[in-house]
C-alpha cells in the first residue's frame, strides 16, 4: 500500500521487511526558490525533534538564505546548494533530492549506453531511497515524523539481515593502515548501497526485458548489457585517493570507495553472472548480505 506524495511516493509495505513497494509517478523537477526554502525549513521545526546539530544547521540555513534574497538557489533537506555534485534523502520530509550539476558529464550523458547509465545514476538514485528504510530513515514515517511505526517483528528480522553488514564490513580490513572498517558506523551507507544496487537493477532488467533479442544481445566495446550495467555502477567510484584522504575515511560513515564498489558488487548474484564468476572466486561467495 503506498500513500502517494510527490515528489516520491511515501513507502509503506504492509507485509513487513520484504522488498518495498515505491512510487515515482510524481517526481517533480526544477529549482527550489526563496520561498519555498524557507518553508522547507519551517517545516523542519514544527512538530520535530530538533538535536543541537540540526538546529545549528537550521538556523545556518535560515541566514545564508536572508543574504541571497531574490536569487534561486536549491536549498532543503541538509542545506542543499543547486551547484552541488551529489545526491540526498532528507527523513524530514521524506524525499529524495538530485541536484541539476548531477546530470552532467562526466557523471552523466546523453551517449552513454542506457544500460550504464542505469548501473551510474540509477544506482546513485537507488542509494538515496534505500535511505528512507535504513536504520536512520526507518525511524521516520511517511510524513517525516518520528515515530515507531514498524511492527517489532518487523524490526527484529531487519536487525538480523543488518547485522551481516556490520560483520561483513567490520572485517575488512585496509592494508595502509592495518585497521579494520567499523561495521555499526558504516552500517547506514553500506545498506543504501547494496539495496541501493538492487534497486537500479531491478530497473534495468525490467528494461531490458521491453527490448527485442537483438538489442538485448548487442555489446558495446565487447561488454554485454549486464556488463555495462555494473561498469556504470563501478565507473561512479573511481578515483585516486591520497593516504590522508583514505585514512579520514576509516572513521567516517561511508566506506573507502573501493570497497563501496567491490562490496555490493560482491552481495549480487547479478554480478557474478554477468561477469561468469567461478565458484571459487571471492566475488562469488556462498553467503551474501541483503536485507530487501
Amino acid at each position: 500500500m503506498i500513500s502517494k506524495s510527490p515528489p516520491v511516493g511515501r513507502i509503506y509495505d504492509v507485509n513487513g521487511p520484504n522488498y518495498p513497494s515505491f512510487d515515482f509517478s510524481k517526481i517533480q523537477q526544477g529549482a527550489l526558490n526563496l520561498i519555498q526554502a524557507k518553508q522547507c525549513i519551517r517545516r523542519r521545526v514544527h512538530d520535530r525533534e530538533v538535536d543541537n546539530e540540526r538546529f545549528l544547521t537550521i538556523k545556518g540555513s535560515q541566514e545564508y538564505l536572508e543574504t541571497i534574497e531574490g536569487q534561486r538557489c536549491l536549498v532543503c533537506g541538509n542545506n542543499v546548494l543547486g551547484y552541488e555534485v551529489n545526491a540526498f534523502y532528507d527523513p524530514y520530509v521524506n524525499n529524495i533530492m538530485v541536484p541539476l550539476p548531477f546530470l552532467e558529464f562526466p557523471v552523466f550523458h546523453e551517449s552513454f549506453p542506457r544500460s550504464f547509465l542505469h548501473g551510474s545514476i540509477g544506482s546513485i538514485i537507488g542509494h538515496e531511497i534505500s535511505h528512507s528504510l535504513d536504520e536512520n530513515g526507518k525511524m521516520y514515517d511517511g510524513n517525516g515524523d518520528k515515530r515507531e511505526w514498524w511492527k517489532r517483528n518487523w524490526t527484529k528480522e531487519y536487525d538480523k539481515r543488518a547485522q551481516c553488514y556490520v560483520e561483513q564490513y567490520g572485517n575488512i580490513k585496509i592494508p595502509e593502515f592495518n585497521i579494520s572498517l567499523n561495521g555499526t558506523l558504516t552500517l547506514g551507507e553500506a545498506t543504501a548501497d547494496n539495496e541501493g544496487l538492487k534497486i537500479a537493477h531491478r530497473v534495468h532488467q525490467k528494461h531490458i526485458s521491453k527490448l527485442n533479442e537483438s538489442a538485448k544481445t548487442e555489446t558495446v566495446d565487447g561488454f554485454t548489457q549486464d556488463q555495462l550495467f555494473f561498469l556504470g555502477f563501478s565507473q561512479m567510484w573511481c578515483r585516486k585517493t591520497a593516504e590522508f584522504t583514505l585514512y579520514e575515511r576509516l572513521f567516517d560513515e561511508h566506506p573507502p570507495d573501493e570497497y563501496r564498489v567491490n562490496m555490493a558488487a560482491m552481495n549480487s548474484p547479478s554480478f557474478a553472472n554477468a561477469f561468469h564468476c567461478s565458484s571459487k572466486s571471492k566475488m562469488n561467495p556462498k553467503h551474501r548480505c541483503a536485507i530487501w
